[in-house]
């Protein structure tokens, strides 16, 4: 219940706050960034807990549910388009904390595209492997040339940089940009500090 209602209602408040920043002054965008923010923390708050609480048999094709459910729902809140596949590669639970990190990059990827691009379609693959990689292909505007990143694609490399992985962004072929968040997985000792980070 947690997972499907609690957690799915925080998105669905976060992304209307972030629906309603272009509407703002600064002021007010600065303000309700940190209510996104704090949203964000207890999402990820209430996500540890529940994968401390259940694990399930088939934890592939649940992590590749989550994936699916937060990249519609958040590309729907912003008007676009949206193709999603997750590929299975070696065999193995992900671990706890870095499945908590994916999803919110997935998250904040496609809003990021939906605040930025002013693109109608994006692509989201995950490649749960070894490497982890997530890409994010969209169909808008594309980079400006020595424009700086914002604060979403700053986390999303820091999270990258913390995990021991990078993020890479570049002009798509089809003219819009290409985003790929990769990450090596931990070896066994690992682990808990891995879910002890979030």
């Amino acid at each position: 219940d947690l997972h499907d209602v609690v957690i799915q209602r925080l998105i669905a408040a976060a992304m209307r706050l972030e629906a309603m920043l272009r509407q703002v002054d600064n002021v007010l965008q600065v303000r309700l960034n940190g209510v996104i923010d704090d949203l964000d923390r207890v999402t990820r708050d209430i996500r540890t807990t529940v994968f401390h609480l259940q694990r399930n048999d088939d934890d592939s094709r649940d992590l590749a549910r989550q994936i699916n459910e937060v990249v519609v729902s958040t590309g729907e809140a912003f008007g676009l388009q949206i193709s999603c596949q997750v590929h299975q590669g070696a065999p193995g639970e992900l671990p706890e904390g870095l499945r908590a990190h994916l999803l919110a990059v997935a998250r904040e990827a496609v809003s990021n595209v939906g605040r930025h691009a002013h693109a109608s379609h994006v692509d989201v693959e995950a490649y749960l492997d070894n490497p982890l990689v997530l890409t994010v292909i969209d169909d808008g505007t594309g980079l400006e040339p020595g424009a700086l990143p914002g604060n979403g694609l700053r986390n999303l490399a820091t999270r990258a940089a913390e995990l021991g992985g990078q993020l890479t962004i570049e002009p798509a072929a089809t003219g819009g940009t290409s985003l790929r968040w990769e990450i090596p997985l931990p070896s066994e000792h690992a682990r808990g500090d891995l879910a002890a980070s979030l």
